[in-house]
């Protein structure tokens, strides 16, 4: 079963199966037990499970964005230590290789073992984190698929990896281990450079939820927005001479396409919710303010995304999570007779969106 041949109904099906169990394990809550001790919740074994399948499915992939290219790094890494040290210094992003060598070196060269290793970090980490951090993780999850994050994760298979730790890490954040998060964001930047964004995450994350802090991100991101020409000049700058010298052209010459403005609109959706319940959000979330920032920034790089470059998109890998929980947490304190009718709504919505998704992205590939 290669998931990168499923058709549209396949897909469907897929999603009505799994998102039945991640429907389920909201509504489960039996403790299971063994000499007196709690081993875990029905509630959190139909959760795995569902992650399970999702995990399992990636790893039997054979094509999907540049699923290819990894799987070729992959078989041609040498397991000999020396001989890897040798073509490590032809690399520029060296913890991803080093990541490939290690899978490589215990479970030899089978891709399939090697794609559900990265798979598993990439969606058990957003897993964890929605679980951590969502009152409804099961639906979180099922619009983590629908949005198209869970193929895209397929195709930028380093950001995917970085996400992945990055969503289970940034409690260092939170918790003002300020240093052990800079070491983390550096190790991350090893397997792919962009993490190196995530560093001032410690300023932004930490801004008060509607303060003024939250109206000068919003502003600075409609500012750069409207002064694109002379931002993208001064970014093109600073990427020659860099490995993503390639992406400097498009972003100044406004010819690398850009992103469809319905992304963009998608994701101001949460923002403007938590605006209308931000006083329920403040109550029931102690990490509101961390959701809603970060969801500013990913509604800050789509939005650039969609004037010419898709390389701010890229970005948004990092930030969906946030995005996705907040939604839900939205839809949580609405009352509990908005809260079924959001739900089926947020669904539906959801569902002929990734319809546009698979046929503008995947299909095209």
């Amino acid at each position: 079963m290669d998931l990168s041949k499923f058709s549209l109904s396949q897909w469907y099906l897929l999603i009505l199966i799994v998102g039945a169990i991640l429907v389920a394990s909201r509504y489960t809550y039996r403790k299971v037990m063994a000499a007196g001790k709690v081993l875990f919740t029905e509630q959190t074994f139909l959760f795995g499970i569902a992650i399970l399948i999702l995990t399992i499915l990636a790893s039997l992939r054979t094509g999907l964005g540049d699923t290819s290219n990894y799987i070729n790094i992959f078989h041609r890494l040498p397991t000999d230590w020396s001989s890897f040290i040798d073509i490590l210094s032809e690399y520029t992003e060296k913890g991803f290789y080093l990541l490939n060598f290690i899978i490589k070196k215990i479970f030899g060269d089978n891709q399939n073992i090697y794609l559900f290793i990265t798979s598993f970090i990439t969606i058990g980490g957003v897993a964890f984190f929605s679980y951590r951090n969502s009152s409804n993780p099961g639906i979180c999850m099922l619009i983590y698929i629908l949005s198209g994050s869970y193929v895209a994760g397929m195709n930028g298979v380093r950001q995917a990896l970085v996400t992945g730790i990055f969503v289970v890490f940034y409690k260092f954040i939170e918790r003002r281990n300020y240093i052990q998060y800079i070491i983390v964001c550096l190790l991350l930047s090893t397997i792919h450079t962009s993490a190196l964004v995530l560093i001032p995450m410690i300023f932004i994350l930490n801004i008060k939820e509607w303060s003024r802090g939250t109206y000068i991100l919003l502003s600075a991101t409609f500012g750069l927005y409207i002064a694109y020409p002379l931002f993208a000049g001064v970014l093109g700058q600073v990427l020659a001479g860099s490995a993503y010298e390639v992406y400097s052209n498009g972003i100044q010459n406004f010819t690398n396409g850009g992103a469809n403005v319905l992304r963009a609109i998608i994701l101001f959706i949460p923002i403007v919710l938590s605006f209308l319940f931000k006083e329920n959000l403040k109550k029931k979330n102690p990490n509101f303010n961390m959701l809603l920032n970060a969801s500013i920034l990913n509604f800050m790089f789509m939005l650039l995304a969609t004037v010419r470059s898709w390389i701010f998109a890229r970005f948004c890998i990092y930030f969906n999570p946030f995005s996705y929980v907040l939604l839900i947490e939205c839809i949580e304190v609405s009352g509990k007779k908005n809260r079924q009718i959001l739900y089926i709504a947020c669904i539906l919505l959801y569902g002929l969106f990734f319809y546009y998704e698979m046929r503008t992205s995947v299909y095209a590939f």
